[in-house]
């Protein structure tokens, strides 16, 4: 069924009246959760296989850049990251890895290594503190981080072996210091640039400081610290930047979710259980009345912002103690039952008793109960 355009139901005050301007580079996304995101101390590290899935679900989320791990952590994140980058050179995967390493030239051998064995381009995050702070904590001085700086990126360069120059703490780090840790880098051969807010400093308008001052030391600085990868994806498209299939997405969220024992809020934006349900009369009459007439694109969006069928998903109705007899009669039809007047009637009084929402298997429990014959009557054939 044919409706007016999007512009024409949907007026924008995020944009106005123009669209939002494109970035003048293609955008990429690269995700963290298989090394920054198993560093809290309640995340389980996955097994393997878990990882090796995880791979291939952000490949076809859209997924550029990866790290797949710190293997001069020891032994164990060694066999990862060595097993994942295999991975990606025999399934194909259009993802472009890369592993986190201190400026040690101990931690950039065992990604020189898994490139050997592999023949996987591995990019080298090599990272250093900055902040004022962190050099008294450590008794370094800024003579020794520059040599640590040359060192690790010459050495990794000489080998083959592309950089990322990272530095931890930037957001409270003196802006004199950030420029000649960025120049020595870069002259050594470093091709990108990270700039981390590591303990989650920076204010919306710190961040755009030091994003401004860093334009200034070097031309097209990424996007800074670690931000829920699945909103990112989802607000990229939202913009029109972005033209990944986003089916896999919720299926990816679970099994990072299971595999790191860390479970999704059930309020979570867009990917949480209750992401695309209501139970709300007002709300669900809107989509109902949106799919009556035969259209889902207005269905997924009359009451959201995100349409739940770029997430391989669809919007739920639920019965409860804010529903209306409309949600009754929904649930009914789309659960193959016939929705009987006097049925509608028995569950909407009943919805109206309750705290929370009923599950589909209570409900299911109440039909079968009204439909059963009661006692001392019987069915005339």
């Amino acid at each position: 069924m044919s409706h007016p355009s999007e512009r024409e139901l949907i007026y924008d005050w995020n944009v106005g009246d123009s669209a939002p301007q494109r970035p003048p580079r293609r955008v990429q996304v690269v995700d963290e959760t298989l090394r920054d995101g198993l560093q809290s101390p309640s995340v389980a590290d996955p097994a393997i296989a878990d990882k090796i899935r995880a791979l291939h679900l952000q490949a076809r989320i859209g997924v550029h850049g990866n790290d797949i791990g710190l293997p001069g952590a020891g032994p164990r994140a060694r066999d990862a990251a060595l097993a994942l980058a295999k991975e990606i050179v025999s399934a194909k995967l259009a993802i472009e890895p890369y592993c986190a390493a201190r400026t040690l030239k101990a931690d950039i051998d065992p990604i020189i290594e898994i490139t050997q064995k592999t023949g996987l381009r591995i990019e080298a995050a090599t990272f250093i503190g900055s902040s004022p702070i962190r050099q008294y904590a450590e008794d370094w001085d800024l003579e020794r981080m520059l040599r640590h700086t040359e060192e690790a990126v010459t050495y990794s360069v000489r080998n083959g072996v592309p950089v990322m120059y990272v530095t931890e703490d930037t957001t409270r780090a003196r802006p004199e210091i950030l420029r000649k840790l960025y120049t020595t880098a870069i002259e050594c051969g470093a091709r990108r640039v990270c700039v981390s807010d590591t303990v989650g400093h920076a204010t919306p308008d710190g961040a755009a400081r030091v994003i401004r001052f860093m334009r200034e030391v070097v031309d097209g600085t990424e996007r800074v610290g670690n931000a829920p990868h699945d909103l990112i994806l989802v607000n990229l498209k939202l913009l029109g930047w972005l033209e990944s299939d986003l089916t896999a997405l919720p299926e990816y969220c679970e099994l990072v979710s299971r595999a790191c024992r860390v479970p999704i809020p059930y309020n979570y934006p867009a990917l949480g259980r209750d992401a695309f349900r209501t139970a709300t009369g007002v709300h669900a009459a809107a989509v109902i009345k949106a799919r009556k007439k035969g259209d889902a694109w207005l269905a997924d969006r009359v009451y959201s912002s995100v349409p739940a069928d770029w997430l391989g998903l669809k919007q739920q109705i639920d019965v409860g103690p804010m529903c209306g007899e409309s949600n009754v009669i929904c649930w009914l039809i789309e659960h193959g039952e016939e929705p009987d007047p006097k049925l509608v009637g028995h569950i909407f009084q009943l919805a109206k008793q309750r705290e929370t929402v009923f599950e589909d298997g209570e409900l299911s429990e109440i039909v079968r109960a009204f439909k059963k014959p009661k006692a001392g009557t019987a069915r005339v054939g």
